[in-house]
């Protein structure tokens, strides 16, 4: 029989991967709240147009932060007076912008600034995750405006250097003056890069030779980083037609397997308030995929968007930033509020760990029922929650006869109820560790509570 090993990691309710039948249940989007002020421009060069296109990632026990900043009379996307600008956080939630004496600006380097340039428009940082990565090139970037993407590479992440001369990926339309982003993705053993380009459609907006093209997302692969392949337009799984301006891809923390995009969704039509003249708004959208391709887009709503802040109710604002952090109980994404404004903001959001998404039951009561699949561990551990009369309960079927495992049906496991990341579900029939390895399905049944994910591994 075929069974799909899904081990020991954790498996969000995100898509249909694993789902054999389910009745009574919902897909629901769980959204981040909106936290404190991370960073906010209290420096001479942090002017107008900051805090846009930032990254965050995990490194050596410290938070590490990269964001634009656009200096007193930036001009235009090419213009000198932008700068790439870098703080860090032991937390999370206190972030330090510290003096590190590499750029000169205002005739003094007591400043935060890496480097200063048109390539700081878009100059976006990663940890290379890697095990083969030389050390000297631990942390990449990719960066580019118009037609052509570099990659760049660092030993400390502070001064970076051109891993190759030659562009990596490059574009006879102009789209790069956007985020771009570069990671390693480990489960399948190769970098990429998503970028944005623009595709016709009817939905579009008007090109200057009258076609009509929508922003939108692409991606290549490289097994050194140096070679790339041709770019591949992400493909939908439900959705629609709209521009998806920036695309923040990460593997989901612990569960990377999975990716995780969080893209800029932009109205250009709309106008609550005009900053600097131009119209649109824009919120943040979620979507997943499995094989880095295709994606699927059931959730239309947004993820992070103005809310009752005006002034975020404008063009670009509430773009997340590329990388998500785990703080404590919580995954710390950031996100640009205010843009243009002068008070721009990234503000941190806290979701639930492996949380975006969930299979919600009412009242009435529903199930899921999995694919076969094989697991290592001897528990079965849920990260839910219910409201004060609900539960969840689950079971364990053998695939060649369809029958509940003796000990591991839904009335051998103790009722769970109440609010758990990762809680060990207790069945009649004891340690699960005799099936370890063994093809079983899942039943999960829920009664007005939230599945968010499970996984198999140990029961303490």
């Amino acid at each position: 029989m075929n069974a799909i090993d899904i081990g020991g990691r954790v498996e969000m309710m995100i898509d249909d991967y694993l789902v054999d039948s389910m009745n009574g249940l919902a897909f629901r989007l769980n959204k981040p709240v909106e936290r404190e002020i991370a960073i906010t421009g209290d420096k001479p060069w942090e002017s107008v147009g900051s805090f846009v296109y930032a990254s965050v990632f995990e490194w050596n026990g410290l938070f590490h932060l990269y964001y634009r900043a656009t200096g007193p009379g930036n001009k235009d996307d090419t213009d000198a007076l932008q700068y790439l600008c870098y703080a860090r956080s032991a937390d999370g939630v206190h972030w330090e912008k510290p003096s590190l004496g590499l750029f000169e600006y205002g005739g003094g380097t007591d400043n935060n600034i890496l480097m200063g340039g048109e390539l700081c428009h878009n100059f976006t940082p990663a940890l290379d995750t890697n095990p083969d990565c030389p050390e000297d090139e631990r942390v990449k970037a990719v960066a580019g405006y118009g037609h052509a993407l570099y990659v760049f590479a660092s030993a400390d992440g502070l001064r970076f250097r051109p891993l190759a001369d030659e562009p990596a990926v490059t574009s006879e339309r102009f789209g790069f003056d956007s985020q771009n982003v570069l990671f390693y993705d480990g489960a399948r053993g190769v970098y990429r890069i998503y970028s944005r380009y623009f595709k016709p459609s009817p939905a579009g907006m008007k090109w200057g030779d009258g076609e009509r093209m929508l922003r939108a997302i692409q991606s290549c692969e490289s097994k050194d980083c140096r070679h790339w392949s041709a770019p591949t337009p992400n493909a939908y799984a439900g959705g629609a037609d709209e521009h998806l301006y920036t695309n923040a891809v990460t593997p989901c923390p612990g569960a990377e397997h999975i990716l995780l995009s969080f893209p800029m969704r932009f109205v250009e039509e709309r106008a609550r308030a005009l900053v600097r003249g131009s119209r649109g708004v824009s919120d943040a959208v979620f979507m997943t995929s499995r094989d880095g391709v295709l994606w699927d887009r059931r959730h239309m709503d947004s993820l992070a968007d103005g809310g009752l802040d005006e002034r975020s109710w404008t063009q670009r604002s509430n773009m997340v930033t590329r990388g998500i952090l785990r703080t404590g109980d919580e995954f710390s994404l950031y996100v640009t509020k205010r843009y243009c404004w002068e008070d721009a903001r990234l503000v941190r959001f806290a979701a639930r760990p492996f949380g975006f998404s969930a299979l919600e039951a009412g009242a009435e009561g529903g199930a899921l029922r999995t694919k076969p699949v094989t697991f290592s561990g001897n528990a079965l551990r849920v990260n839910y929650a219910t409201a004060a009369p609900g539960s969840l309960r689950a079971g364990l079927i053998d695939p060649e006869t369809g029958r509940f495992i003796e000990g591991f049906s839904p009335d051998d496991c103790e009722e769970a109820f109440g609010d758990a990341l990762d809680e060990p579900l207790r069945f009649a029939g004891g340690s699960l560790a005799p099936l370890s390895g063994k093809p079983v399905a899942v039943q999960f049944s829920l009664r007005l509570a939230r599945l968010y994910a499970f996984r198999f591994g140990p029961d303490r």
